[in-house]
This record gives structure tokens, C-alpha cells and sequence, in this order.
């Protein structure tokens, strides 16, 4: 089979190779890339207590509504909520650190699919949801007995990959 096959190799059979070489190499890269980004957004990340005992000491001014930020790492602060306070200087009175988990079973128990921690900035909550994405977020948090109010912001925030010298 690989022998019979092999002869076409040169009059075309080469295109689909290439192609699927070339996708190969492309998601690699991106995989490789974005596990890069990860590590050094861990690394250089405002660690989440640091963030909050300055809060609690020089208070940003607070608005009204939610803001809901998506992260994946617990315990650092969302880049998000960073630029919010740099070009915004406000705080919502709500925050939502929303960072999605999966799970390897198919089926998580209904009191395991929603974990909500308070952070101790008034409102400000750690929330942990499971393997199926829901559209809304706050409402979903608002079904395990959380208040929120109908005002709400979802902020995110975008990498930046620039190419250094090593």
C-alpha cells in the first residue's frame, strides 16, 4: 500500500502534505507561543493579596454595576482590571474573577459546578465555573444565591505577543 502509494507522491500527491505540514506547523507554534505568554504573564502578574491590602489602603473610586473579568490563573490579578484602573481610575462595586476549570468526567455534581470565594474587597469575588461555557455569567453566579445588580461589564483584555532578542 505505502509502496503504490508512494509513486504518486511526486505528481501531486506532495500538495495535501505540504498543507498539512504547514497547519502542523502553524499550531505548534501557536501552542509553543501561547505557553510562553502564559508563563511570563504568571511571572511578571501582580499577585492577587498584594493587589488587594493596596486597594484596601488607597481606595480607587467605586461605580456602580459588576464587572465580570475572565483569567486563567488564580491568584494574580486580571490584566483586564489593571488597564480598567490605569485609563478608567475607578473600581466597580462588584468585581467577578471568573476563571473556568474542566474537569476529566463527563458529569460535575451541581454543588461542585459553581465555586464562588470572597475576596475581601468588599465585593470583590473569585469565581471558579465548570467545563460548559455559559453565556451569562453573572446570572449563572446570581443562580447560586450571589446578588447582582442588572448593571454589568465584561472587561478583556487582549495579549500582546512582541518578538525579543533572546
Amino acid at each position: 500500500f505505502f509502496l503504490s502509494n508512494a509513486f504518486k507522491f511526486f505528481e501531486g500527491g506532495w500538495f495535501p502534505l505540504a498543507i498539512g505540514g504547514s497547519v502542523f506547523v502553524l499550531m505548534m507554534t501557536w501552542a509553543r507561543g501561547r505557553d510562553l505568554l502564559m508563563a511570563k504573564q504568571i511571572e511578571e502578574g501582580v499577585a492577587l493579596p498584594a493587589f488587594l491590602d493596596a486597594a484596601l489602603i488607597n481606595p480607587p473610586v467605586r461605580v456602580e454595576g459588576t464587572a465580570v473579568f475572565l483569567t486563567p490563573q488564580v491568584g494574580t490579578v486580571p490584566t483586564a482590571l489593571l488597564h480598567n484602573l490605569k485609563h478608567n481610575k475607578v473600581l466597580h462595586a462588584q468585581n467577578l474573577f471568573v476563571s473556568v476549570h474542566h474537569r476529566e468526567r463527563p458529569w460535575v455534581g451541581l454543588a461542585e459546578r459553581v465555586r464562588v470565594q470572597a475576596l475581601g474587597l468588599e465585593r470583590s469575588q473569585r469565581t471558579r465555573l465548570p467545563i460548559r461555557p455559559y453565556a451569562n455569567v453573572v446570572l449563572l453566579v446570581a443562580r447560586h444565591g450571589h446578588t447582582v445588580d442588572g448593571r454589568r461589564h465584561g472587561l478583556l483584555a487582549r495579549e500582546a505577543v512582541c518578538a525579543t532578542a533572546p
